[in-house]
């Protein structure tokens, strides 16, 4: 009979555990360890460059960024290795206008244009590969850089952080912000660059 009792003990223990048992997780919770607070960003949310909404944050970001590039050996490397898979040969200019030889000619105009630095750099230092590869650098690494075409035909390029308004950051009379001055309906009207 003591044997009896002991097994009706265990089945009544049992029976406690599951009317303790939960028929939902702690993880599907909104409440509780597994919530982090999130510091800075408003409850009703933002806007996604949130993350740099005064101009010293957005630049003390583009400095680390380019600071982890120069310093860390395998984030430079792998960000290295990212720039030779998808550049490879460089822009290819292939023009397809059903004339063979209007798109010979083109083909050698543009070998002609994108190999001179002269006709590329206003400096003269950089050709059109050249450019190719720093302007994929800059973007992955600070997330920015803009390309200036000027009158003469060659392109400047500018580090983001120089594309600055007297301002600090917000937004002008003018309209202009982080240094791109708008035209109508939002396209860029201009730069305004800090020496």
């Amino acid at each position: 009979m003591a044997a009896k009792v002991k097994t009706h003990d265990r089945m009544m223990a049992s029976m406690v555990e599951v009317g303790r048992a939960r028929s939902d997780y702690h993880m599907a919770k909104r409440t509780g360890p597994q919530v982090r607070a999130r510091r800075g960003i408003p409850s009703r949310g933002a806007n996604a460059d949130y993350h740099y909404r005064n101009e010293s944050d957005w630049l003390w970001m583009g400095e680390l960024a380019w600071d982890l590039f120069r310093n860390n050996m395998a984030l430079g490397s792998i960000t290295d290795r990212a720039i030779e898979n998808q550049l490879q040969g460089g822009f290819a200019y292939d023009p397809q206008t059903g004339d063979a030889s209007l798109d010979a000619d083109l083909k050698a105009w543009w070998r002609e244009e994108s190999e001179d630095a002269r006709r590329c750099d206003p400096d003269g230092e950089l050709c059109f590969c050249d450019q190719e590869e720093i302007a994929l650098r800059s973007t992955l690494v600070a997330c920015d850089i803009f390309g200036n075409p000027l009158e003469d035909g060659t392109v400047d390029l500018i580090e983001a952080h120089q594309c600055r308004s007297p301002t600090a950051g917000n937004t002008r009379e003018d309209g202009a912000w982080r240094g791109v001055c708008p035209r109508q309906r939002s396209t860029p009207g201009g730069l305004l660059v800090s020496e």
